[in-house]
């Protein structure tokens, strides 16, 4: 168990210990002085601040044995609460945490993000969720959507970068139709749209998914290339 991911040390516990005597018991074996949070690295969820008073033996991995998990810095995030983890491109060495209702939009952390780094035009920023190197490749567009219906969970890392960032040779242009039969006769043409040739399909949707012309349809838009259904 340590705040580094990178190292992890074993220790003997009370399972009769409170979440809250965990902590205190970690913290004072390292030489930490809170505010410390700590994850269960075997679901990768953090602990709320209700469970403090929870009974280690009440988690079936400290009932077992061998539980993981690891001290991340920060207060304990509330169950209506969601705490992510947001560096500006090209700061990555430092993340700075954000907590926000459960039920925030994009735009509404993108909006507090922004004014925290400096002031930026949100309007010329767009927030990633990371790959497991930690690069920005799923972009948050569909910012009028609640975060954890864009997959973004508690202690996920974020990071928030200019538009102006992707170099032309990873864009890819797009033409965007719409069709309400699949039928080339009643196709409608939308807009063009540029996206990261690192874009997986369902990425695609959600950019897609995001223009205003959707709206009324989201949950019946597939995806079709000239001859193929995708998603």
């Amino acid at each position: 168990m340590d705040s580094d991911k990178s190292s992890f040390e074993r220790y003997q516990i009370n399972i009769d210990w409170t979440l809250q005597e965990l902590v205190d018991f970690i913290l004072a074996q390292k030489a930490l002085e809170p505010p410390y949070k700590l994850r269960n690295l075997t679901t990768s969820r953090l602990f709320v601040k209700e469970e403090l008073d929870t009974k280690l033996r009440s988690y079936p991995d400290f009932e077992i044995g061998g539980a993981r998990v690891q001290l991340e810095y920060g207060r304990f995030p509330s169950m209506s609460e969601i705490v992510v983890l947001v560096s500006l491109k090209g700061k990555e060495d430092h993340y700075e945490p954000f907590y926000v209702p459960s039920n925030s939009t994009v735009k509404e952390l993108k909006t507090l993000v922004c004014k925290e780094f400096e002031n930026l035009d949100e309007s010329k920023h767009t927030l990633y969720r990371v790959n497991y190197l930690e690069e920005p490749v799923f972009p948050l567009r569909r910012e009028n959507s609640e975060l954890q219906k864009c997959h973004v969970s508690s202690g996920d890392q974020l990071i928030l970068q200019s538009n102006q960032e992707t170099a032309p040779e990873d864009r890819l242009a797009l033409h965007i139709h719409l069709t309400m039969t699949g039928q080339p006769e009643d196709s409608q043409y939308i807009d063009k749209i540029e996206v990261n040739r690192e874009y997986t399909l369902r990425d695609l949707k959600d950019v897609i998914l995001s223009m205003k012309q959707f709206e009324f349809a989201k949950d019946f838009v597939r995806l079709i290339s000239q001859s193929n259904v995708f998603i």
